[in-house]
Order: structure tokens, then C-alpha cells, then sequence
């Protein structure tokens, strides 16, 4: 059987637990890098040196599980010179894929009472903005519109055809593997 998880970056630095993964069938994993400079609230010990995470990540490849890079856009810090830094990176990351999502307060999480607290919801957005994909607060550098607009110009980077290409290239590869060690 083959299947798809979702686990920790640091799964990589335990190699005997990613040889029984791949072992057991999994093919992807989705790890949450969320940023290239841990700067984020919450991460706890997912902030680490990008190096470390990237090595971990090119650990789980090599065993032939495919990585899905995971990012989050629009946290605090962010601004014009930071979603560019993040397109440069991921447009030759050695990722088999990339999400992209931005920063969003759901109801009942300490992100939505922090954002409310210091007023930077927006009451226009509610739920019904809370898709991951739609600005439902006010950025703390930059302005609704401008995250709005970075994030799709970051989008159009990311998943232009030549780094999806790329990125499908590598898939193959990284699953090849799968029938080298098999």
C-alpha cells in the first residue's frame, strides 16, 4: 500500500525511523517549514538554521519519500524583500513540492485573540475568509492589498511552469528510488 502523512521536518534526523517509513509504503510526506527565517511565534523546536531543516529534507528524499515543502506567508515581519527571498529559495528548492498558504486566524486558535487583542482583524472577513488563502487581518508591515497582491506575484513564482516542471522531474526521481531499494 502506499500513502501520504504529514510529520515534523525533524523526521529527518532519525534514520531508522525514515527507513521504516519508506519501508511501510509512504511515498509523501508534507513537512511544515512554514518560514526560511524562523521568526514565527508557535514553532517552538521546528525553528531551527534552514541548512539543518534542509538536510533533514534531503534525508527523507533520499529514502524515496517525497517531500512537500510547507510555507506559511504573511506573519509578522513580513514584507516586499521577504516574499521575494521566499520565491528565490523555493523556485530552486530541492522540494518535490510546495504549499503556500497564508497566515490565517481561525476561530479559537491564540493567533485570531493576539490579532484581536491589538485590533488587526478584519471585520469585514470572517469565517468565510478563513480559506488560507484570503487576508483576514491586517499585516503588521504591509498593507491588506500589498500581502494580497505579494502573495499572488509569489504564486505565479512558485508555480510558474519551468520550477513545476522541476519539481515534477524530481518526484520521479525521488519514487525511483523507491524501486532501487525495492
Amino acid at each position: 500500500m502506499r500513502w501520504f502523512t504529514e510529520a515534523d521536518w525533524r523526521i529527518g534526523e532519525r534514520l531508522a525511523l525514515l527507513d521504516r517509513l519508506a519501508a511501510s509504503g509512504c511515498v509523501q510526506v508534507l513537512i511544515g517549514i512554514e518560514t526560511i527565517v524562523p521568526r514565527h511565534m508557535g514553532m517552538g523546536a521546528k525553528a531551527a538554521p534552514l541548512p539543518r531543516v534542509m538536510d533533514a529534507v534531503a534525508a527523507i528524499q533520499d529514502r524515496g519519500v517525497a517531500v512537500i515543502g510547507c510555507f506559511v506567508v504573511g506573519g509578522d515581519g513580513e514584507d516586499f524583500e521577504s516574499l521575494h527571498a521566499l520565491g528565490e529559495f523555493l523556485v530552486d528548492a530541492p522540494f518535490a513540492d510546495v504549499q503556500l498558504t497564508l497566515q490565517t486566524p481561525f476561530p479559537g486558535t491564540g493567533l485570531r485573540e493576539r490579532l484581536a487583542r491589538e485590533g488587526r482583524l478584519l471585520a469585514d472577513r470572517g469565517w468565510e475568509a478563513c480559506t488560507l488563502f484570503d487576508v483576514a487581518f491586517r499585516p503588521d508591515r504591509l498593507s491588506v492589498e500589498q500581502l494580497e497582491s505579494g502573495f499572488r506575484n509569489l504564486l505565479r513564482m512558485v508555480f510558474a511552469p519551468g520550477p513545476s516542471e522541476r519539481r515534477a522531474d524530481l518526484r520521479r526521481r525521488i519514487w525511483g528510488r523507491r524501486e532501487e531499494v525495492a
